[in-house]
């Protein structure tokens, strides 16, 4: 448990060890780490069997899952990290940062307590990692990742039931008798003695508080109890230094006052007392997931409804901002503020910052979290959910088009919409080089499909309007959807429509900036600006893992200035694509179904892509089934060039692949047609 406790623990709650013995400490403990993982993976894998979902728990076993996973690819796997997880800035100084993060993503599901703890997740894996986040999670290759955040709380019933077993109302109205008498007000603190857990920062603020109000001294007092069976001693003794400096100027021998009681952990019993009775309660973290310990203090406080000081760097602050004094525990002055002003609150505003807190406490605990349900159960079935939908889209599950098995199918629709991407699809294609003008073979073809008026064909890239134009200048009745959406010509009159509103582009000139930023400090690169997208390419990058690194980091800028704005980078081979988030294939795929005077009349519907800007399309596809009245007379096929993650329900190998489905099909048409004409002839002679 070495690493776990002194590398992990202290770089997720940002104390970054900094001993020159680090490294090698680092390197030892490791090899413990894994082996303690690999125990627990052998474990499970013994106990295994198929259907069985595997839930993982805490940073002591991040490695767990890729082990479980290689033996048993398709396992329902969660993992949930209970404290918090830090910003890649802080995370990339663990040298084994890959490996930890390469099997976390074994996992199916991957739980945290906040949505700040999934941002830094994302963001980390983006940098490090060089992987596609999305609001859901994390695409990889061949796997895709859901990320969620699900505070867990505390368990109210059984905690009431505490309450009453073990008499705890009667012992806080002793220790009240005790600590309070003569208007004495007690504000308690219970933690664990860590550097993280801001110990250092209470005792400080406090010692700034008394400064601040004489006229408190006498009348208030910390109790601060701490426990930590590794005691750290050199923490320790700098707690008990300060506390013993401010206890010798603040201490008043003539009424036994002493500020601070600096005292071990008591027992569970006498903690719910102490909370009980308590006139404040504060909790000073400096890094933590969820503090349970105010939850607590919130539903021991029915009665007395006191306010609650909480750091802004907990988990808990998150669903407390409304109701809980939030304060920055590196700010003494403002912490000692904030003592004041829970002190001296009025009855009613105490009432009403109470309500919100135990409505929270009420909504977001272990029994009833969102969206209702056991919190336990409810994770449980987002591990389940996410690995149904995952397993639709894994490649190694992905059957290979034969397109003779759908020839007649084809041959016979009445109506048919194809919807194929040009670059990396019908053309083999490298971002980083300029417009290729359609062959001989492909502008053949297409005249084929274009001539059978059953036909509507859309062909779809990332190209702009002019690259397009000449490009196809040779294919009659051809519609085109140009930059990814944001441009469609009509089949019928070969006429422009820009799908983009003028007030959607108002990202683009603080993204150049951004990207011009990254430009310059990346040899090699270079900017395409086309009406609606900028692209950055760095296929020709001189070092292409500064440039891999670089791109991420520009990604991550992106998306968090642009939070706001209508914008997003999407990552693609050798390339990252900065465009309108409302723009997409998939919605210029609705636009061209006015075009049909009843989408009923669609009875073939194929969409052939090759990267992730295909994927919208795809599930446009997939799910337009749904629309039409008869959805047996309709065949929809998705298919993606090559095996990977996709929301494509076929694939094929090559562009010769979708050639040779196109092929084959128009030949089937063909025949059948010729086929009835002969029939006709001769059913007139």
């Amino acid at each position: 448990m070495a690493f776990s406790k002194r590398m992990l623990w202290p770089i997720f709650h940002y104390q970054i060890p900094d001993s020159p013995k680090t490294k090698i400490y680092e390197e030892q403990s490791y090899k413990y780490y894994e082996q303690l993982n690999q125990a627990f993976a052998d474990r499970i894998s013994s106990r295994y069997k198929r259907g069985d979902t595997i839930w993982i728990n805490d940073y002591h076993l991040l490695l767990a899952p890729k082990m479980i996973r290689q033996r048993h690819p398709q396992a329902m796997i969660g993992l949930f990290l209970h404290i918090a997880f830090p910003s890649s800035e802080v995370f990339r100084c663990l040298e084994k940062r890959k490996q930890i993060l390469d099997g976390m993503l074994a996992s199916n599901l991957i739980g945290f307590q906040t949505a700040d703890h999934c941002q830094h997740f994302k963001q980390t894996c983006s940098r490090l990692l060089y992987v596609e986040t999305t609001d859901m999670g994390i695409q990889r290759e061949h796997s895709f990742v859901n990320i969620i955040a699900l505070p867990i709380g505390i368990d109210p019933g059984q905690l009431a039931n505490d309450i009453n077993v073990l008499g705890v109302k009667q012992l806080a109205d002793t220790l009240s008798s005790r600590y309070q008498e003569n208007g004495m007000k007690v504000i308690i603190g219970r933690d664990k003695l860590d550097h993280v857990k801001g110990v250092l920062h209470k005792v400080r603020a406090f010692g700034e508080f008394l400064r601040t109000n004489p006229d408190q001294q006498g009348r208030v007092v910390l109790i601060q109890f701490g426990s930590n069976a590794k005691q750290d001693h050199l923490l320790m003794a700098e707690i008990r230094d300060i506390v013993s400096k401010i206890n010798s100027r603040y201490s008043i021998i003539a009424l036994d006052y002493q500020p601070i009681l600096l005292k071990p952990d008591v027992s569970y019993q006498e903690y719910l007392a102490l909370i009980t009775m308590a006139d404040l309660f504060i909790v000073s973290s400096v890094r933590e997931g969820m503090n349970l310990t105010c939850h607590e203090y919130v539903y021991c406080q029915q009665d007395r409804k006191n306010p609650l000081i909480l750091s802004e760097f907990v988990g808990s602050a998150q669903l407390f901002q409304e109701g809980a004094l939030i304060v920055n525990p590196f700010d003494y002055k403002k912490t000692a503020e904030a003592i004041q002003s829970a002190l001296s609150m009025t009855l009613e505003e105490k009432t009403e910052r109470w309500a919100l807190l135990n409505g929270i406490v009420h909504k977001e605990d272990v029994i009833v979290a969102p969206p209702g349900g056991h919190w336990a159960e409810v994770f449980v079935g987002q591990i389940q959910r996410g690995y149904v939908d995952q397993m639709k889209k894994r490649s190694v599950d992905l059957p290979r088009l034969e397109p003779e098995l759908f020839a007649q199918r084809f041959a016979h629709a009445s109506r048919r919409l194809l919807l194929i991407d040009y670059e990396g699809t019908l053309l083999h294609w490298e971002l980083n080089v300029g417009v290729i003008a359609g062959t001989g073979k492909i502008v053949d073809l297409l005249n084929v499909l274009t001539a059978d008026t059953r036909n509507t064909v859309f062909i779809t890239s990332e190209r702009t309007p002019s690259e397009l134009e000449r490009t196809f200048r040779r294919v009659q009745n051809l519609g085109l959807i140009a930059e990814n959406g944001g441009y469609i010509r009509s089949e019928k009159d070969g006429i422009w429509s820009n799908l983009t509103e003028p007030s959607s582009l108002k990202w683009k000139d603080s993204v150049r900036e951004i990207v011009q930023y990254y430009k310059e400090r990346t040899p090699g690169t270079f900017i395409e600006e086309q009406n609606n997208r900028i692209v950055f390419h760095y296929a020709s990058a001189e070092n292409m893992e500064t440039a891999q690194r670089q791109v991420s980091e520009m990604h991550n800028h992106i998306m968090d200035s642009s939070a706001a704005q209508d914008v997003h980078a999407l990552p693609l081979k050798n390339a990252l694509v900065i465009e309108p988030s409302s723009i997409t294939k998939a919605s210029a795929a609705e636009v061209l179904l006015s075009h049909f005077s009843d989408i009923n009349d669609i009875k073939l519907l194929a969409c052939f892509g090759n990267d992730r800007s295909d994927e919208e399309l795809f599930a446009w596809a997939n799910g337009f089934s749904k629309r039409v009245k008869n959805q047996q007379d309709l065949l929809v096929l998705t298919v993606n060039v090559g095996i990977r993650n996709t929301e494509a329900r076929m694939y094929v190998n090559s562009t010769f692949g979708v050639h040779g489905a196109l092929n084959a099909w128009t030949a089937a048409a063909q025949a059948e047609d010729t086929r009835g004409t002969i029939q006709d002839l001769a059913s007139t002679s």
